[in-house]
């Protein structure tokens, strides 16, 4: 019996894989590893009045995993299956950009979903800058950042080198964008904004409530009348910069770290004058089409039913070392370890180690993933003796373990994509937006599962108890549960949980 069933695991993997690394083409498409929200799906489909790059049958695909979404009541939910502000909003304005009538009964549902919950101008940062993009607020309603700050040395607190990577994929483009300022034409999006009595819609609050709100938005009052007066060569200088900077983090695979700070950068070239066939406008949109896949509608009124979706990057090496850990061809262990990366990256800045580790996704040249580094780690373990790549596996997956250690912060915890990624200075400023500075908070859940893990991966490899850095970790991890464990281990996700118990287990 356990025969069996590990035979049809086995099976069920080797299927799994293929239809990921499936390379997409007019008659097949991949299956997504992970199924995403509608917003990147939305997103694609609004960028594509710029860029004009979906194909027919790719744009009725995209529209089908949209419409197929909306729950019954108008709105579109998040992953715990709550109606969301932003998703709503994206999934009505993508829906009128195909050309469904505002007056239809299903849109009329979503607009009013949106103004309940308080308006597309209460929607997060992403939405209200689609807004702004398409004319349909000023860009008044959203943050200003100093140019200046572009220009500070990466050591500086303030310097935007010191915010999580995925920020500073949104937040670089977003200077050059919102300097031009872009503006794609769009179809109106204006019944989403909750109004005033006397008709006008209502002006957003870019701070949180109190004296320190009030401060900071005084400040940012500062900052936007300042882009009014003369102020030398520094604006222009900054521009340029942050220009370079997309230049140089464009990735092997054309893309930059996800699939909205490729969005935005791709607007950001085209705003600085990138012409149709530049090469990295041609390199990123085809990374976009690669990351597009089949995916069973999660929730919504054709839960259940394929439908083309927008993921948010390409095949996952995290879920694919997962899957290669049964029954993995020689040909498919030598492809997950060319995948090591192998040239610098800016995660490095701040971790002391050598190049290594792996990344999110095939071809993503400059940023390690701590997640897919264990989760290939688990995969090469797996092998057997006799395999041919046992002795290639060994030297690389010393390589990955120096990096795991490296990615371990003062107190104990591990970072997953960069050191100091959940401590960003400016997050501690009352910004309603301040928390997409950084990747999470030092002690959530998020952290304490992925620390759990690394312990796993390391005492799987003989690191044991009394290593001062595997101390260190078990040392944060019984702080920072030890307040909360019942509700940890009664209510908290249960991989997190899993992960904590592995690493436990594997040291005892």
């Amino acid at each position: 019996m356990l025969r069996t069933a590990f035979e049809r695991a086995c099976s069920l993997a080797s299927a799994w894989r293929a239809r990921a690394l499936t390379s997409p083409s007019a008659d097949a498409m991949p299956w997504l590893l992970h199924v995403p929200d509608v917003g990147p799906t939305c997103e694609v489909l609004l960028a594509d009045r710029l860029f004009h790059d979906l194909r027919p049958a790719e744009r009725e695909g995209l529209v089908a995993f949209v419409r197929g979404s909306q729950a019954e009541d108008g709105a579109w939910l998040d992953a715990q299956g709550s109606p969301d502000l932003s998703l709503t909003a994206l999934g009505w304005w993508a829906l009128r950009d195909a050309g469904d009538d505002p007056q239809a009964e299903h849109m009329v549902r979503a607009q009013r979903v949106v103004h309940q919950l308080g308006g597309a101008q209460r929607a997060n940062f992403s939405v209200r800058l689609w807004l702004a993009m398409g004319g349909q607020i000023p860009w008044t309603w959203l943050p200003a950042i100093p140019s200046e700050l572009f220009l500070l040395p990466a050591h500086v607190a303030l310097s935007p080198a010191r915010f999580s990577p995925w920020a500073r994929g949104v937040l670089t483009p977003y200077l050059i964008i919102a300097r031009a300022p872009a503006r794609l034409q769009l179809p109106s999006a204006e019944p989403l904004l909750l109004p005033h009595n006397d008709g006008q819609p209502m002006t957003p609050r870019l701070t949180r409530p109190g004296l320190a709100g009030d401060l900071l938005q005084a400040f940012d009052r500062t900052v936007k009348l300042s882009r009014k007066l003369p102020r030398g060569p520094l604006p222009k200088l900054a521009t340029h910069r942050a220009l370079r900077w997309i230049d140089e983090h464009q990735q092997g695979h054309g893309g930059w770290f996800s699939v909205r700070p490729t969005l935005l950068s791709l607007v950001a070239l085209r705003v600085m004058g990138a012409t149709s066939d530049d090469p990295r406008l041609r390199r990123g949109l085809e990374h976009l089409r690669h990351g597009r896949g089949r995916a069973r509608i999660p929730h919504g009124r054709a839960a259940g039913e394929p439908a083309l979706a927008q993921g948010i990057g390409g095949a996952s090496l995290d879920v694919l070392g997962r899957l290669l850990r049964c029954g993995a061809r020689e040909s498919e262990v030598a492809w997950l370890l060319r995948q090591e990366l192998s040239v610098r990256g800016p995660w490095q800045a701040r971790a002391d180690a050598a190049t290594g580790g792996w990344p999110h996704e095939p071809g993503a040249t400059h940023h390690l993933d701590v997640e897919s580094t264990c989760a290939v780690l688990q995969a090469l373990a797996a092998l057997p003796e006799d395999s041919s790549q046992v002795t290639a596996s060994w030297a690389i997956a010393r390589r990955a373990l120096d990096v795991l250690l490296a990615m371990q912060e003062p107190d104990g915890r591990f970072s997953r994509f960069e050191r100091g990624e959940s401590e960003v200075l400016m997050q501690r400023l009352p910004w309603a937006d301040a928390d997409l500075l950084a990747y999470g908070r030092p002690n959530d859940a998020e952290h304490l599962r992925l620390c759990g893990r690394v312990l796993h991966a390391l005492a799987s490899a003989g690191f044991g108890a009394d290593d001062d850095r595997m101390a260190r970790g078990l040392r944060w991890l019984e702080r920072t549960l030890e307040p909360r464990l019942h509700e940890h281990v009664s209510a908290g996700p249960l991989h997190g949980v899993v992960h904590v118990v592995q690493a436990l287990g594997a040291l005892t």
